[in-house]
C-alpha cells in the first residue's frame, strides 16, 4: 500500500501521470489491510486533487479521514493531515500536539517551519512551507526548490499564485526541451553542472548565477539524482562526458 501511495505522490507532484490510478488501489489496500492511522493516504489523495485543481475533491479526502485519528496518533501523521485540513478550510481539532515542522506552520511561522524542514533533509515539504505565505521572496525560494526537484504540477501551483500577486519575471524551469533530455536536467541545473565541473564549491556558484547557497545545494542534489552519481567529482565527470563542460 505505501509504495502505491508514494507512486501517487510522486505522479501528483510531477504532473507526469494520473495519480489515482495508484492512489485508488493504495485506498482499496487499505481498507483492507489497515486503517487511516497506518499512513497518511487522505492527504497524499488530497494533495494529489488540490494539484489538479479540484479543490471539492481535496475538501472530501481530508473529511474522509478525520474519524481515524485519536490521541494516540502518530504527531507526523496528526501534523500533515492538520495543515491540509487548515488548507482546505475543515473544522478539525488536532487530537494530540502536532510534530513541529507542522506545529510551526500552524502557529504562523512558515519559514521556521521550512527551516526545520530543511534541517532534517525534506526539501520538497520545505517548499510548501515557503509557498504557504503571501510573501514574494519565499514563494520564489519554493518555486526554485520545485523546480530543482522536477515537481513541475507543485511549482505550476506556486507560478499561478505569483502571477495572482503581481509577481514579474518568474522563473519558467525546465523546458520541455530540457525535460525530454536522457538525464530530464533543467536549464538551471545544466549551468549548476557546468561549474560543478569547473570545480567551483556551492558558495562560488550561488555567487556566479546570483542564487542562495542553500537554493544552489538543492540543484546540485537534484543533478546528482538524476545523473545516478555519488561525489561532485563523479557529476563532473559526467558533465565532461555529455559534452557539457569543457575537458
Amino acid at each position: 500500500m505505501q509504495c502505491l501511495a508514494v507512486l501517487g505522490r510522486l505522479a501528483a507532484r510531477r504532473g507526469d501521470s494520473d495519480p489515482f490510478a495508484f492512489l485508488d488501489e493504495a485506498l482499496e489496500s487499505q481498507r483492507l489491510f489497515g486503517g487511516e492511522s497506518t499512513y497518511p493516504l487522505r492527504p497524499a489523495r488530497a494533495e494529489a486533487a488540490w494539484l489538479a485543481g479540484d479543490r471539492r475533491r481535496a475538501t472530501r479526502e481530508i473529511a474522509a479521514g478525520i474519524p481515524a485519528f485519536t490521541p494516540a496518533t502518530n504527531p507526523w501523521l496528526v501534523g500533515e493531515f492538520a495543515v491540509w485540513a487548515r488548507k482546505l478550510g475543515v473544522h478539525w481539532a488536532c487530537p494530540t500536539r502536532p510534530a513541529e515542522p507542522y506545529a510551526l506552520l500552524l502557529a504562523g511561522y512558515p519559514e521556521k517551519s521550512a527551516a526545520a524542514w530543511a534541517a532534517l533533509g525534506c526539501p520538497y515539504e520545505e517548499a510548501q512551507a515557503l509557498s504557504d505565505t503571501d510573501e514574494e521572496e519565499p514563494m520564489r525560494r519554493a518555486l526554485s526548490i520545485l523546480q530543482s526537484l522536477g515537481a513541475l504540477a507543485a511549482a505550476k501551483a506556486v507560478t499561478d499564485r505569483l502571477r495572482e500577486m503581481g509577481a514579474r519575471k518568474i522563473a519558467r524551469g525546465p523546458r520541455t526541451a530540457t525535460r525530454a533530455n536522457p538525464n530530464g536536467l533543467s536549464d538551471r541545473e545544466l549551468e549548476v553542472l557546468a561549474l560543478l565541473a569547473e570545480g567551483l564549491r556551492n558558495t562560488e556558484i550561488a555567487e556566479r548565477l546570483v542564487l542562495s547557497t542553500r537554493t544552489v545545494d538543492h540543484h546540485v542534489s537534484a543533478i546528482l539524482a538524476k545523473l545516478d552519481v555519488r561525489s561532485r567529482y563523479d557529476a563532473g565527470r559526467k558533465a565532461h562526458t555529455l559534452g557539457i563542460a569543457a575537458p
